[in-house]
């Protein structure tokens, strides 16, 4: 069994830019499509593994498996199925760049 034949959802990675108002000068946080249908697999953490795991990744929710993609973890946020996820840390699995892991928290 391959690692892409367990990827069974489709999700969509977004970027967080700073927008400035022309008019009052405000500074507005926009997000904006980076990456759009990639095959994922998503899975919700035990709460075993939050309590046994890296203390950064305690508070995350859910695990996201996909083909390795350059992500900036902390300007970036997951969709899937209409669900907004936020980034909490990443790890490089398999070597090389191959596959990454993302360590997800629900946000609504």
């Amino acid at each position: 069994m391959s690692f892409t034949s367990l990827l069974n959802k489709v999700c969509d990675i977004e970027i967080s830019l700073q927008e400035q108002s022309l008019t009052t000068g405000e500074v507005k946080r926009a997000w904006q499509p980076f990456y759009k249908g990639i095959k994922c697999r998503l899975r919700t953490r035990s709460s075993a593994e939050k309590i046994t795991g890296f203390s950064q990744y305690k508070h995350s929710t859910h695990v996201l498996y996909l083909e390795f993609l350059n992500i900036e973890e902390k300007t970036s946020r997951i969709i899937i199925e209409g669900k907004i996820y936020h980034i909490t840390g990443q790890l490089n699995m398999g070597g090389g760049h191959e596959y990454l892991c993302l360590y997800l928290e629900v946000k609504e």
